[in-house]
């Protein structure tokens, strides 16, 4: 298949046609409910409640990730997401309805809501779909899938993905790996080598790569995902695939067991101006009601230990820029005597006293608050490594990078699901849940490692 037209981004659109239906579905509740009329009494109690209500529901909408490749996603996906979604947000605005008494705003309204809102939102996407496929054709709907391989496994992905009911793909044909390896699909679709690629690349309009075979080694891999990385492509492989470099981590999705090394996840831009909001009012928040502490701690690290009380490190931050980070100190001020760089222990012996204490409910990661409000932080994410262990890492591990595409934080997915970083090994498994963060950062995400964090603050334990 050639290339075809590609729409430009309509995100901003959707969502406001979104908020427009939601609207028109609570009038028509009305209409119903009252026989044509729109009661002063009962409308101004949904009028006070419009704002919450439509703000729930595109939330809802969001965290089901109905925004996500709307373009590709089948009838059958849309409907049953509406219907979570929607479901979700009903129950929340009928919660709220009861436990804040609004008498003047009926339970039926919100039921007729319910309903009225499944129907108009999934309709509208039906209308739009069935617009875009008589304008540009069938295939324009449809993501445009690239295996790589020619095994058993492409042959069974290709199968799986063509009967997979959420997304409608379109199979542009397979890539041989090794030439020798053993081919277990129709020679007809099979369009090349791995070395092809930018070729196949500039002839076709690939949606999606999938990467079903395991017998390629580190230098072709990592000659892949620089050609991807330029074209923007989703990769995901198969288990088999994916262990032979980085492993561990399995996303089920659609019914086959994938591992999304990257996805280059392009979240919306609100997204990203909302989060800036966050890190700026919770950073000046936690600094003010965490004052007499970061005050009481300077003065316990001035008293029990020579050296300075705030400890300055270059870390790698966003696209590999480095930044200054700022710490308590909670070692020894001579702990890297030498220059030599040394991966922090569990139990390490160059720990003070009070830098146990400060580590064990990371009081000590307080002033990197500083760092978030300077704009080189976020609260939420991955964490900043040192330059020396960047440039080590990136050289051992090809998707190393994947992490430096946001920003570093004071706490994310890895921190509050795995160990110290004590070996490259650690790195290496560490780094799965950040790739993971990054694929699938939302604010529903962020508040998980938010309470994770939490409960390891209170309690103490599985700080890292």
């Amino acid at each position: 298949m050639k290339k075809a037209y590609i729409l430009p981004t309509v995100s901003i659109s959707i969502v406001l046609l979104d908020i427009l239906f939601i609207i028109i579905a609570d009038l028509v509740s009305f209409i119903i409910r009252f026989n044509g009329t729109f009661p002063p009494d009962n409308f101004n109690a949904y009028l006070e409640l419009a704002v919450f209500i439509i703000a729930l529901r595109i939330s809802s909408i969001y965290i089901f990730h109905l925004y996500e490749r709307p373009k590709y996603k089948s009838n059958f996906e849309i409907f049953v997401t509406v219907v979570k979604a929607t479901t979700a947000s009903s129950i929340i605005i009928i919660f709220t309805i009861y436990f804040m008494d609004i008498v003047a705003y009926p339970r039926l309204i919100a039921s007729l809501s319910w309903l009225l809102t499944i129907v108009f939102i999934s309709m509208w996407r039906f209308i739009l779909k069935d617009f875009l496929r008589l304008y540009f054709g069938e295939n324009f709907l449809r993501s445009n899938l690239l295996i790589i391989g020619t095994g058993r496994d492409a042959y069974e992905t290709a199968v799986h993905a063509l009967r997979d009911a959420s997304i409608e793909y379109n199979f542009i044909g397979y890539l041989h790996v090794n030439r020798n390896s053993p081919t277990e699909v129709s020679k007809d679709q099979v369009l090349g080598d791995l070395e092809d690629l930018p070729k196949i690349l500039k002839e076709y309009r690939v949606d999606e790569i999938i990467m079903a075979e395991s017998d390629i080694n580190r230098e072709k891999m990592s000659a892949l995902m620089s050609v991807i990385t330029q074209k923007r492509i989703p990769l995901k492989s198969i288990p088999a695939s994916y262990e032979t470099i980085i492993n561990d981590i399995v996303l089920h999705e659609h019914g086959i067991p994938f591992i999304g090394p990257t996805t280059f996840t392009k979240s919306a831009s609100w997204y990203w101006g909302l989060k800036r909001i966050l890190d700026i009012l919770f950073s000046l928040l936690i600094l003010i009601i965490t004052s007499p502490l970061l005050i009481a701690t300077a003065i316990a690290i001035k008293i029990t230990s020579p050296g300075p009380v705030i400890y300055l490190q270059k870390r790698v931050g966003l696209n590999g820029a480095k930044f200054t980070m700022l710490k308590f100190r909670t070692m020894r001020a001579d702990a890297e005597k030498g220059g030599r760089p040394r991966w922090a222990r569990e139990k390490d012996k160059r720990v003070t006293p009070i830098g146990m204490i400060l580590r064990r409910f990371r009081i000590d990661e307080l002033p990197q608050l500083i760092n978030v409000l300077r704009g080189e932080m976020s609260i939420i994410g991955p964490r900043p490594e040192r330059p020396y262990f960047v440039s080590r890492l990136m050289k051992k591990m090809p998707f190393y990078a994947e992490r430096l595409k946001v920003k570093p934080s004071i706490t994310g997915w890895a921190q509050v699901n795995f160990k110290y970083t004590a070996t490259e090994e650690d790195a290496r498994k560490k780094l799965l849940y950040d790739i993971f963060y990054v694929q699938n950062m939302s604010l529903a995400l962020d508040a998980l490692i938010a309470l994770k964090t939490l409960k390891v603050i209170i309690t103490g334990k599985g700080a890292q």
